[in-house]
Protein backbone atom coordinates (compact mmCIF):
# COMPACT_ATOMS: atom_id res chain seq x y z
CA UNK A 1 0.00 0.00 0.00
CA UNK A 2 2.79 2.40 -0.77
CA UNK A 3 2.30 5.93 -2.06
CA UNK A 4 -0.74 6.50 0.12
CA UNK A 5 -1.83 10.05 0.64
CA UNK A 6 -5.06 11.35 2.16
CA UNK A 7 -5.33 13.93 -0.61
CA UNK A 8 -6.00 11.39 -3.33
CA UNK A 9 -7.98 8.44 -2.04
CA UNK A 10 -11.51 7.25 -2.60
CA UNK A 11 -13.37 7.65 0.69
CA UNK A 12 -15.91 4.98 -0.21
CA UNK A 13 -13.33 2.24 -0.75
CA UNK A 14 -10.74 3.21 1.80
CA UNK A 15 -9.95 0.82 4.65
CA UNK A 16 -10.32 2.70 7.93
CA UNK A 17 -8.60 0.03 10.02
CA UNK A 18 -5.22 1.47 11.00
CA UNK A 19 -3.87 -1.98 11.88
CA UNK A 20 -3.90 -2.77 8.16
CA UNK A 21 -1.18 -0.18 7.52
CA UNK A 22 2.48 0.01 8.40
CA UNK A 23 3.78 3.01 10.30
CA UNK A 24 5.37 4.29 7.09
CA UNK A 25 2.05 4.06 5.29
CA UNK A 26 0.36 5.97 8.10
CA UNK A 27 3.05 8.62 7.94
CA UNK A 28 2.47 8.86 4.18
CA UNK A 29 -1.27 9.21 4.70
CA UNK A 30 -0.61 12.29 6.80
CA UNK A 31 2.08 13.45 4.38
CA UNK A 32 4.71 13.43 7.12
CA UNK A 33 8.41 13.41 6.35
CA UNK A 34 11.00 11.97 8.71
CA UNK A 35 12.07 13.31 11.01
CA UNK A 36 8.86 14.83 12.28
CA UNK A 37 7.78 16.17 15.63
CA UNK A 38 4.70 15.68 17.75
CA UNK A 39 3.72 19.18 16.69
CA UNK A 40 4.06 18.20 13.02
CA UNK A 41 1.93 15.13 13.66
CA UNK A 42 -0.77 17.17 15.40
CA UNK A 43 -0.76 19.83 12.71
CA UNK A 44 -1.12 17.33 9.85
CA UNK A 45 -3.93 15.49 11.63
CA UNK A 46 -5.76 18.72 12.45
CA UNK A 47 -5.43 20.01 8.88
CA UNK A 48 -6.94 16.81 7.52
CA UNK A 49 -9.71 16.86 10.11
CA UNK A 50 -10.60 20.38 9.01
CA UNK A 51 -10.70 19.26 5.38
CA UNK A 52 -12.93 16.32 6.26
CA UNK A 53 -15.29 18.52 8.27
CA UNK A 54 -15.59 20.91 5.32
CA UNK A 55 -16.53 18.17 2.83
CA UNK A 56 -20.26 18.58 2.35
CA UNK A 57 -20.42 15.39 0.27
CA UNK A 58 -19.80 13.22 3.36
CA UNK A 59 -22.62 12.08 5.54
CA UNK A 60 -22.13 12.46 9.30
CA UNK A 61 -21.41 8.79 9.96
CA UNK A 62 -18.73 8.57 7.29
CA UNK A 63 -17.21 11.86 8.46
CA UNK A 64 -17.04 10.66 12.07
CA UNK A 65 -15.53 7.32 11.01
CA UNK A 66 -12.80 9.13 9.10
CA UNK A 67 -12.12 11.43 12.06
CA UNK A 68 -11.79 8.37 14.31
CA UNK A 69 -9.42 6.89 11.74
CA UNK A 70 -7.29 10.06 11.78
CA UNK A 71 -7.21 10.03 15.58
CA UNK A 72 -6.19 6.38 15.54
CA UNK A 73 -3.36 7.19 13.12
CA UNK A 74 -2.25 9.96 15.45
CA UNK A 75 -2.32 7.59 18.44
CA UNK A 76 -0.29 4.90 16.66
CA UNK A 77 2.34 7.34 15.46
CA UNK A 78 2.51 9.04 18.83
CA UNK A 79 2.90 5.67 20.56
CA UNK A 80 5.72 4.88 18.15
CA UNK A 81 7.50 8.14 18.97
CA UNK A 82 7.03 7.57 22.70
CA UNK A 83 8.20 3.95 22.50
CA UNK A 84 11.48 5.20 21.09
CA UNK A 85 11.84 7.49 24.13
CA UNK A 86 11.93 10.43 21.76
CA UNK A 87 10.14 13.64 22.57
CA UNK A 88 10.45 16.60 20.26
CA UNK A 89 7.86 19.28 20.84
CA UNK A 90 9.08 22.00 18.54
CA UNK A 91 11.67 21.61 15.82
CA UNK A 92 12.42 18.62 13.66
CA UNK A 93 16.18 19.10 14.04
CA UNK A 94 17.28 15.89 15.73
CA UNK A 95 20.98 16.60 16.10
Amino acid sequence: MSNLNMNNFNLDKFNLDTTMYSLTELENLLNLSNPYTISNLSEKRDNLKNKIYSMSSLDNLKRENIIIFLNNIYDRLLDNINSQNIYYSGTSNRS
